[in-house]
């Protein structure tokens, strides 16, 4: 089992939790800032500037990880993304501008782990089956931490005030950091990948990237709009827990779908795995948007689990789909960016979800289109590289 693989478990537990901060801080901050400033609204700009930072910078970490590795680029990024939520919090009183300063330092500075793990899967694994799990489970279990982190800040928040929930999650990043490198992994492997004979590889980001860049953005949208219009449709229906129940629901059924995922075919052709899943996921969307019934609610929730099943086989193919085309030295970079592009895509599907939160209905259809210009992308778009399966890793 690839769990029972010497340092997997490890690494993935303590990549997940660095990476509880991306489910946490976004509501930490917006308590913070309407206890401390009576503002919702100064909240709100608090958690777009953290996400927008700590995505716009992926690519320039990526960078740092290929040139340096991950020890001394992981450890100072998450000394001072605690440093600065602590001092938000718990240093002298400061104002809106230092405030928004000491966050967009905090989202800039969010350590890769997420990058660094995925291109240490075939460093670790041998079998490219095994490395097909990995991933799976990498990236279904990614979709928990946006339904742990909110429910964990809320009830820090409700038992020792938004403060805490705020500091709380630069100390998670801390923890998580500090458990990926100090395991024996990284001790023994602190070096990064050396850079071919020929020179550095071709600079980026290459014409297979901006395909794939394009198609996550908009598999990003569809997720960032869901969160919001789940909002929006509880206000609605006056049930305030399906804003909860929904992202839960379809989190949980992609963390379902990564494990299936790892199981699937050993010859997996990347590319052709990409376009299959992202139609499914596309169709997926259709019934939310087309929801009618006596209990629209309930509903909503079965409605989100069956795109949820498609987002890791689309994600991890478009990873896999690159990856085993990118040389070893730009591995993380590549990585990088198409983690950005979910966080891209991510914002640009919450602003057009929020613009239509009173219309329940009109926000129910963004979801499907986000899904669709992944589609658009893929099929305009050359692809990375041919459909016969590339060498493995």
């Amino acid at each position: 089992m690839v769990l029972r693989t010497p340092h997997v478990a490890r690494l993935l537990t303590g990549a997940l939790l660095g990476r509880l901060p991306s489910g946490m801080a976004p509501l930490a901050l917006v308590l913070w800032a309407a206890q401390t400033t009576g503002s919702v609204a100064f909240g709100g700009l608090l958690s777009a500037v953290y996400v927008l930072a700590s995505a716009l910078v992926q690519p320039v970490k990526g960078r740092l990880l290929d040139r340096y590795g991950c020890v001394r680029t992981i450890g100072p990024p998450a000394a001072v993304h605690a440093g600065c939520l602590g001092l938000l919090v718990y240093g002298p009183g400061a104002g809106r501008l230092s405030a928004t300063v000491a966050v967009v330092l905090a989202g800039a500075c969010t350590p890769p782990l997420e990058t660094s793990l995925r291109t240490l899967w075939p460093a670790l694994l041998a079998c490219p089956e095994q490395q097909r799990t990995a991933l799976g489970i990498d990236i279904g279990s990614q979709g928990l931490l946006y339904v742990a982190g909110p429910l964990l800040t809320s009830a820090l928040a409700a038992a020792h005030g938004p403060a805490a929930a705020v500091a709380a999650t630069g100390l998670a990043s801390l923890a998580g950091t500090l458990l990926v490198l100090t395991s024996p992994f990284h001790r023994r492997r602190a070096a990064p990948a050396p850079v071919p004979r020929g020179g550095p590889a071709a600079p980026l980001p290459t014409r297979d990237l901006v395909t794939l860049y394009l198609a996550l953005t908009g598999t990003g949208a569809a997720i960032g709009s869901m969160n919001v219009w789940a909002v929006s449709a509880a206000d609605s229906l006056h049930w305030p827990v399906l804003s909860g129940l929904v992202p839960a629901a379809f989190s949980a059924s992609a963390f379902l779908g990564g494990l299936a995922y790892g199981r699937g075919a050993r010859r997996e052709v990347p590319l052709r795995t990409l376009r299959l899943s992202a139609a499914a996921f596309c169709a997926g969307w259709i019934p939310l948007a087309c929801l009618d019934g006596p209990h629209p609610g309930v509903g909503a929730v079965a409605a989100v689990t069956v795109p949820g099943l498609f987002l890791t086989p689309v994600v991890g193919s478009a990873f896999l789909a690159l990856g085993r085309r990118t040389p070893a030295c730009r591995a993380n970079e590549v990585n990088a960016w198409l983690v950005q592009s979910m966080g891209v895509g991510s914002a640009i599907g919450s602003l057009v979800a929020g613009s239509l939160a009173g219309q329940p209905a009109a926000g129910a259809i963004v979801p499907a289109a986000g899904a669709a210009a992944t589609l658009v992308c893929l099929a305009l778009g050359a692809g990375p590289g041919s459909a016969r399966p590339g060498p493995p890793g």
